[in-house]
């Protein structure tokens, strides 16, 4: 098929996310292929959000915004969450570390590329793995987490004509529910509770965080 070479100008990286069901992959591969562009994309599957992709182009500016769109459109996909779910898809602009997010993007092991395979190793080797001792006490934060965020919401509601009772910025909810996970862990018993890094990627795959926020403090890229 013949490429979509648009324009001749500098490339950049860009970071995606698309809640596409798997079994679209190589339909995606295939779209993506007709641009003239570098490309990693990692099948991932999580109990919040289900199955998708985690990309990373290396292309120009007018390529990408016509292959983002093109797969936007095609999928259906939600730029917000809504009634019938959370956001399907999420562009990360400013990758000050895009060797890094490659590393991201491989961390599952299910990867598809157009570069070369040595340096895929070498993501590989240097991905975002979790050690198996620690899964336990991560899940139990993740639920934890997710409880005080129904009993948050169910507070908000209750006090909504008081807009002070509790700060709205991404700082200001870190910092509340770091302290609710931190208590439920010491009176738990727990020695080592998980890191505020675990907690801030947490409230950002339930979506309480922006991307921008957790890309820029956690993944510093």
């Amino acid at each position: 098929m013949e490429l979509k070479i648009t324009e001749q100008a500098p490339r950049i990286y860009r970071g995606n996310y698309y809640a596409i069901p798997l079994v679209y992959v190589y339909d995606v591969i295939e779209l993506v292929a007709q641009y003239n562009c570098e490309y990693i994309i990692g099948e991932e599957i999580s109990d919040n959000t289900g199955e998708h992709l985690q990309c990373i182009f290396h292309i120009t500016v007018k390529d990408y915004n016509a292959m983002n769109k093109r797969i936007i459109t095609k999928y259906k996909l939600r730029g917000r969450a809504s009634k019938d779910g959370g956001r399907q898809y999420g562009t990360i602009k400013k990758l000050r570390n895009p060797e890094r997010y490659k590393s991201y993007c491989v961390k599952d092991g299910k990867i598809h590329h157009n570069i070369d395979p040595k340096l895929i190793e070498e993501y590989i080797s240097k991905s975002f793995k979790k050690k198996t001792t620690e899964i336990a006490i991560k899940i139990s934060c993740r639920e934890h987490i997710e409880a005080e965020i129904e009993r948050y919401k169910a507070k908000r509601f209750k006090n909504r004509n008081n807009i002070d009772f509790m700060p709205l910025n991404d700082e200001g909810l870190i910092g509340y529910y770091a302290v609710k996970v931190s208590k439920f862990f010491r009176e738990n018993g727990a020695k080592a509770p998980p890191s505020r890094s675990y907690v801030i990627y947490v409230l950002w795959k339930l979506e309480i965080i922006s991307d921008q926020f957790y890309v820029s403090n956690i993944l510093r890229l």
